[in-house]
């Protein structure tokens, strides 16, 4: 197996992230964020739609993001060639 190396900036995003998956799992058991406590606000209409809207939001704003970028860099594909129309009249080669 080969094993690129990651370039520096992508390294210290992965371990920025995982520093803030950690911290958010120590705040999480400071706050108590019991399963009870998480199941009383699971069933508030507002925390259904949070759970929902949000990562989709997020997924359309990256989607955006990535057309804006592809635009910018101008790497558009070229169109396609127009197809060559055959008469259904003709004899087939």
């Amino acid at each position: 197996m080969s094993s690129a190396k990651r370039p520096p900036r992508i390294r210290f995003f992965l371990v920025v992230g995982l520093a803030l998956v950690a911290v958010a799992a120590i705040a999480g058991l400071a706050l108590t964020l019991a399963p009870v406590r998480l199941e009383q606000l699971a069933r508030e209409p507002d925390a259904q739609i949070a759970v929902f809207m949000v990562p989709l939001t997020l997924l359309v704003l990256a989607v955006l993001a990535e057309a804006t970028r592809i635009v910018w860099q101008g790497k558009l594909p070229a169109p396609a060639p127009a197809r060559r129309r055959r008469s259904h009249w003709a004899a087939r080669p």
